[in-house]
């Protein structure tokens, strides 16, 4: 894993609305979340079915919020997929996203995850990432579900990506791989 603060890097996000999600696996995915809830206001875990939407499983994440933080942290990444894993920025699996090695990423996935808990509704970001040098730049936009383990509070976010540029599936690719000599 990297060292705290090596790459340095730029991240911008533009909530948009959920209407925008008229094409593509996001949209799918919001589609499914919707029907499986039942007009519940969140998804109950224990009902949710992983086989209903494995067109997205590669740009996924599952993230638990703790009730109880466990060494100070809150934020514990329950699974991955394999698009979304990014073990140089320690965003795998069984991580908590308070030690996601790079400074900046971290203190924007903490500040954008407290946000949606704290909202408890599902939303649509627009994020722009800028790696050095200058030209090394990538956009997604990303799909917030909140899943809810007893009924009463949001305890879990269903997290999907997918590219807003022609340029993001390469770039991402290049992210994953990113590193910087010290």
């Amino acid at each position: 894993m990297l060292d705290r603060q090596i790459i340095e890097g730029r991240i911008e996000t533009q909530e948009l609305s959920l209407d925008l999600l008229g094409y593509g696996s996001l949209y799918k995915l919001h589609r499914y979340w919707d029907q499986a809830r039942q007009g519940r206001r969140w998804l109950r875990y224990d009902l949710l079915r992983p086989e209903e939407f494995a067109f997205a499983w590669p740009r996924v994440a599952l993230v638990e919020r703790r009730e109880k933080p466990c060494r100070n942290r809150q934020f514990l990444i329950r699974l991955t997929g394999s698009n979304l894993e990014n073990t140089p920025f320690g965003f795998t699996a069984g991580s908590f996203v308070e030690d996601v090695a790079v400074d900046w990423y971290r203190a924007h996935l903490m500040a954008r995850y407290a946000r949606f808990f704290e909202a408890g509704q599902p939303c649509l970001d627009r994020v722009r990432v800028q790696l050095p040098p200058a030209s090394r730049h990538f956009a997604y936009d990303r799909l917030l579900l909140p899943l809810t383990l007893t009924g009463d509070r949001v305890d879990l976010l269903l997290l999907a990506s997918a590219g807003s540029d022609p340029l993001n599936l390469y770039m991402a690719s290049q992210m994953r791989d990113y590193a910087v000599d010290a």
